[in-house]
Parts: C-alpha cells; sequence; structure tokens
C-alpha cells in the first residue's frame, strides 16, 4: 500500500512537478530516501506540527529533529542536507566575482552565507587593498543571543594573508538587521586592533535574510581613510556604499540572471 502511493505520488511529480505538492508532500517525498518502507505521511505532518513550518524543519538541528518520533539519526542528517545546499548554490550564484568593492556586492555574498543558519556566526572577509578576495574566515558562532569574538584570532588572520582590508558581518537569527550596543562595542574593538597593525576595517554587517545593516557608515560616513591609505578618501566610500540606505538589500538569491552576471 505504501509502495501505490509513492509511486502516485512520483508520478505526480514527473506530471506535473515538484511545485504541487504542498509542505507536507514535499516533506513526506523527501523522506521517502531516509525511510525507504515505512509510511512517511504521518510523519511529514508531524513535523511540521512540532516545529511549525517547513522553514522551522530544515533549520532545525540534528538533535532536535531526532527528537520526533520516528526520526532517527539517518533521516535526521538527510534532512539537515538541503540548507547546506542552499547556501553553496547562493554563493555560487554569485559567479566568480573577485573584487568585492560595493556594499551590494558584499551583501550579496553574505546573505546566501547564512541563508537558514539558526546560530549566530561572524565571518571576517579578508581583502587586498583594492578590495579583491583573499579568503572569508569563521571567526566565531555562539547562540542566538551573541558570540563571542576573538580579536587576536582576526588580527593574526589579516597579517597572515596580507590582507589590506577586512569587511566583518553576522546574522540575527530571527532578529532585526539592526545593530546591538553590544555590536557597536565589538566593532569599535576590532576597529582598533586592526588599525593597529595597518589593516583597514572597511565595514561591518548585520545581516537578515536579505536585509542588511552597515555599522560604520552611519557613524562615520564617507569621512574615512581608504584601504593601503591613511588619508580621507570620500570617494571610495561613495563608490563603495552604491545603493540608497533605505533599501539596504541584497540582490536576489533566486532570479533568471544567469549564473555570475550579477554583482560585477
Amino acid at each position: 500500500m505504501h509502495e501505490q502511493h509513492r509511486e502516485r505520488l512520483r508520478d505526480r511529480i514527473l506530471g506535473h512537478g515538484l511545485e504541487s505538492l504542498a509542505d507536507h508532500e514535499l516533506l513526506e517525498f523527501y523522506l521517502f530516501y531516509a525511510i525507504p518502507r515505512a509510511d512517511t505521511n504521518g510523519l511529514a505532518h508531524e513535523l511540521l506540527r512540532r516545529f511549525g513550518s517547513l522553514n522551522a524543519v530544515l533549520e532545525a538541528s540534528v538533535d532536535e529533529l531526532q527528537e520526533v518520533p520516528g526520526v532517527g539519526l539517518r533521516t535526521a542528517m538527510l534532512l539537515s542536507v538541503p540548507l547546506e545546499l542552499l547556501r553553496r548554490y547562493a554563493l555560487g550564484r554569485t559567479g566568480p566575482v573577485r573584487r568585492y568593492d560595493t556594499v551590494s556586492k558584499i551583501a550579496g555574498y553574505f546573505c546566501g552565507l547564512f541563508a537558514g543558519l539558526t546560530r549566530e556566526r561572524l565571518y571576517a572577509m579578508l581583502l587586498n587593498s583594492d578590495m579583491s578576495l583573499i579568503d572569508c574566515v569563521l571567526l566565531s558562532e555562539g547562540s542566538v543571543n551573541g558570540t563571542p569574538v576573538n580579536v587576536r584570532r582576526l588580527t593574526e588572520a589579516a597579517l597572515y594573508k596580507h590582507a589590506g582590508a577586512v569587511v566583518l558581518a553576522h546574522n540575527h537569527p530571527k532578529g532585526l538587521a539592526v545593530p546591538s550596543q553590544s555590536d557597536l562595542e565589538m566593532t569599535d574593538l576590532l576597529r582598533t586592533a586592526l588599525a593597529q597593525v595597518q589593516v583597514t576595517l572597511v565595514e561591518h554587517l548585520v545581516v537578515v535574510g536579505d536585509r542588511f545593516c552597515p555599522i560604520l557608515q552611519p557613524r562615520y560616513e564617507n569621512f574615512r581613510s581608504a584601504p593601503g591609505s591613511e588619508r580621507v578618501n570620500e570617494a571610495f566610500y561613495a563608490h563603495f556604499y552604491n545603493v540608497s540606505p533605505d533599501v539596504w538589500r541584497a540582490p536576489p538569491l533566486f532570479d533568471d540572471a544567469p549564473a555570475g552576471s550579477r554583482g560585477k
């Protein structure tokens, strides 16, 4: 009986596409590959009831998923795959961008990197003085309430990679794209530490979904030195902040543009 139901669902997908399925049906179909013979319809409904939405199911940790009766380690691990695929797909959609010389390019990169995360992470994008990407390193990971910062780890990474500029970014899971007081204090601390080793902190972004908020621009505007220089360079930052502050939003992760065509 279960196999006949599965065949009918497969035929429906082949005839009408995955978009024809309701959330519980899509989840049921996905669970076929973790639970090859048992009925997955009831489990799909239970997962949605327990977590409240399909998004919340996919964002749940392996431990949280295993608290649901019928979900073993294999199933929980399979359910953790889609968000990581999404993040890597989103990063791939940015194409071979090497110069991250505008805030919208950088925000597009980080919005993909943070997609679906439920824990706060702090990343440092390490760049040359011409804003060419050297590396992007994870500095710390914490709870939804905050993430510890290792100043030495940041400065050592910048020096080891010979970076001339750094852009920081962290996410606010289920929060607002608005910096907290601790975010402001952390930014000042890291900006000072980088300046002592002649590295420019260009910006620090707070990211939520496809929205982002720069911390430095509202405080210092464009009256700052550019990477590789000790002089104020308003023209550099006028180009860097290439979108109006009332539309701090990254380019969409999914659109009809060919891969690699956005952010150039």
